[in-house]
C-alpha cells in the first residue's frame, strides 16, 4: 500500500525454512491480514520495453487481488539504478479486465509475464505491512513495507530496512529485479533448456 502514491518496501528471497520460521514468528508479533492467491499479468509497451532494462525502472501491471482488478503502475528511482529507494505507484480499479487487456493490446502494450503467489499479509508495529509470499515458479520471498511517511524518503527506508534485523532474517538474497523479470528469466531458461 503506496502513502501519497510512494511505495517504500524491500523484497528478499528466502529459503521454504526460513518462510515457515519467519510465518511462526509473525503469527505471534504481527497481525494477521489475509490470505490469498494474487495473479499478476505484466505489461509492456512494444515500442519501449521495460523488460529491456538491465534494472527496469517502470513496472505496468493487471492484478487480480479478491476478486478485484486493480491496473496498476509503478516508476521506480533512481532510474536505471541496481537498488531502487522507493518508487511512485498509482491505482485504479477495473471492472472490465478484458476490455482492458483490448485496451492495451489496440495501444500496442503487449503482455509480458504472468506472476502468480500464495500471499500471507501481516501489519507489524501498526506502521508495516510485511508479507510472505510463495511464488509459482521462484520459491519464496518477505516482502517489508512502510504504510505511512516514517520522517521522508531515507528515513522510511532505513527504518524499513531495520524490520530485517528486528526479525533476525536469515539466509536471503535481496531480491532487485522484481517478480516479472525473475519469472521471464525462468521461463526463458526453461524454455531454452527444453529446445
Amino acid at each position: 500500500m503506496a502513502f501519497n502514491n510512494k511505495e517504500i518496501e524491500v523484497k528478499l528471497e528466502i529459503n521454504a525454512e526460513e518462510f515457515r520460521r519467519l510465518k511462526e514468528i509473525l503469527d505471534k508479533e504481527a497481525r494477521f491480514v489475509s490470505e490469498e492467491i494474487q495473479r499478476d499479468v505484466y505489461f509492456s509497451p512494444i515500442n519501449n520495453n521495460f523488460f529491456d532494462e538491465a534494472f527496469p525502472y517502470k513496472w505496468l501491471s493487471l492484478r487480480h487481488r479478491g476478486g478485484k482488478n486493480i491496473l496498476n503502475f509503478k516508476h521506480y528511482y533512481p532510474e536505471k539504478a541496481e537498488k531502487h529507494i522507493y518508487c511512485d505507484e498509482f491505482e485504479t480499479d477495473v471492472n472490465d479486465p478484458d476490455r482492458m487487456m483490448d485496451i492495451l493490446a489496440a495501444l500496442e502494450i503487449k503482455k509480458v509475464v504472468e506472476v502468480v503467489k500464495k500471499r500471507l499479509k501481516y501489519i507489524y508495529k501498526n506502521i508495516f505491512e510485511i508479507v510472505l509470499d510463495k511464488v509459482d515458479d521462484l520459491g519464496y520471498f518477505i516482502e517489508i513495507e512502510a504504510l505511512e511517511d516514517l520522517g521522508g524518503i531515507e528515513e522510511t527506508r532505513r527504518r524499513v530496512v531495520a524490520i530485517i534485523k528486528d526479525l533476525a532474517v536469515k539466509n536471503f538474497r535481496q531480491d532487485l529485479r522484481g517478480y516479472p523479470l525473475t519469472c521471464q528469466v525462468f521461463y526463458i531458461k526453461r524454455i531454452i533448456g527444453n529446445t
